[in-house]
C-alpha cells in the first residue's frame, strides 16, 4: 500500500541528525511512498506556520493522493491542522513526542474521525482514552541499531563523562531540555565532563552559558555530524533532562542508542521512556530537574556502575526492532 508521509516539521540544520526524519525514511522505503515537506518556509511566526502547514501544499497533496493510498502525518503533538479536513484519503497520525494529559484538543470529534492515532506507549495511549479517543494504537519504537558497537571500558576511572545529544530548538529550550540544569551540575563538579553533540543553531547561546561559568575546560562542543559510536566509547551515562514530554521524542534516539552500545541513561521522568528504564533498572529517573538531582542520579551510577552495566547488557532490544515498527504500521495502513 502505498502512503504519502506529510512532514510539518522543519528539516535540520545538519543533516541526518533529526530521528523523526529517520524513521519515516524506514517507512517510505517499505511502502515505496512518497515524503512530502508541508513545512512553510520563510520567517512566519510559529503559530501561523503550524496553522498554515499543508494549506500551501494542497494542489500538491490532492495530485500526490491519486497514486497514494494513505496519508500519514507525524508531529510532536495532536493538532488540528486545518489542511487535514481538506484532504481526501484517510490520516494516520504518529505523535512523536508525549501528550499533555492536561492539554486536550478542542475538537475531539475531528480525531476520532482519523484512520488511527499512534502513540508509542501506554502513557500517552491511556491519554488518549481518557480523552475519548478510542482510535488509539500503540507502535514501539523502530529504531536501527546495527551501525551501534557494544562498548567495554574502564568504569572504575574518577571521572564521569556525560553525553546530551538532543539541542534546543529555541532559547526557552535551554531551559526546558534541561541544558542550564546540566551546565550547573558540571560547575558544582570537577569530576563530571559533558559532550554536548549539537544541532547548529544556538552556539552561541551554550557558548556563553559555558563561559559565564567557567566549565570551558569540562565541556565539550560538537556542532556537526557525527559517529555516535566515537563518542559512546568515552561515555559513563547518556542524559536527557526535558521538563517536558511533548517537546522531545517519547523515546529518543540518543537513550535508546546507548542503551544498547552498552552505557546507562539519566531521564526525567516527563520522558514516556522512562517507564521502560524504571522497569528494567537501566538507568535512573529524574523526578525533578535541577543541579542537585542530577548530580545525585550521576551519584547513583557512580557508585554501581558495575551493576547498572551488567543490567543493560541483559536488555531485549528487540523491543526497538525496526522491522517490527514497520509491520506494525503496515498493518494499521491495511486495516
Amino acid at each position: 500500500m502505498t502512503v504519502l508521509y506529510l512532514l510539518p516539521i522543519n528539516p535540520p540544520v545538519i543533516e541526518g541528525t533529526e530521528a523523526v526524519i529517520k524513521e519515516i525514511e524506514l517507512l517510505r522505503q517499505a511502502t515505496d511512498g512518497t515524503i512530502l515537506d508541508i513545512s512553510p518556509k520563510g520567517q512566519i511566526a510559529r503559530v501561523i506556520r503550524t496553522r498554515f502547514c499543508g494549506m500551501n501544499k494542497l494542489h500538491k497533496i490532492w495530485t500526490y493522493e491519486k497514486t497514494h493510498a494513505i496519508n500519514h502525518v507525524h508531529f510532536p503533538a495532536l493538532y488540528p491542522f486545518p489542511f487535514m479536513r481538506l484532504v481526501k484519503n484517510p490520516i494516520v497520525y504518529t505523535v512523536t513526542a508525549s501528550l499533555n494529559k492536561d492539554k486536550k484538543p478542542r475538537d475531539t470529534g475531528f480525531f476520532k474521525r482519523l484512520k488511527a492515532i499512534v502513540v508509542s506507549n501506554e502513557r500517552d495511549l491511556g491519554t488518549l482514552n481518557s480523552w475519548g479517543l478510542t482510535n488509539g494504537q500503540i507502535v514501539h519504537p523502530g529504531i536501527p541499531l546495527d551501525h551501534i558497537v557494544r562498548c567495554t571500558k574502564n568504569r572504575s576511572q574518577k571521572k564521569f563523562h556525560l553525553l546530551m545529544a538532543s539541542a534546543p530548538w529555541s532559547e526557552q529550550q535551554f531551559d526546558e531540555k534541561g541544558v542550564d540544569a546540566i551546565l550547573e551540575a558540571v560547575k558544582q563538579d570537577r569530576n563530571l565532563h559533558l559532550t554536548l553533540l549539537w544541532r547548529g543553531l544556538l552556539e552561541q547561546g551554550l557558548q556563553s552559558r559555558i563561559i559565564a561559568l567557567g566549565i570551558a575546560d569540562q565541556v565539550n562542543v560538537v556542532n556537526r555530524a557525527v559517529d555516535i559510536n566515537e563518542h559512546f566509547s568515552k561515555t559513563s551515562a547518556t542524559i536527557l533532562a526535558s521538563k517536558r514530554g511533548d517537546i522531545i521524542k517519547a523515546f529518543p534516539n540518543s537513550l535508546v542508542e546507548s542503551l544498547m552500545a552498552g552505557n546507562p541513561v539519566i531521564l526525567s521522568n516527563a520522558i514516556p521512556m522512562a517507564d521502560f528504564v524504571k522497569s528494567n533498572n537501566c538507568g535512573v529517573i529524574l523526578d525533578e530537574v535541577n543541579s542537585g538531582c542530577i548530580l545525585d542520579a550521576i551519584s547513583a551510577i557512580r557508585d554501581d556502575q558495575n551493576a547498572f552495566s551488567r543490567r543493560v547488557a541483559k536488555l531485549d532490544m528487540e523491543y526497538f526492532d525496526a522491522r517490527k515498527m514497520v509491520n506494525s504500521y503496515q498493518t494499521i495502513y491495511r486495516a
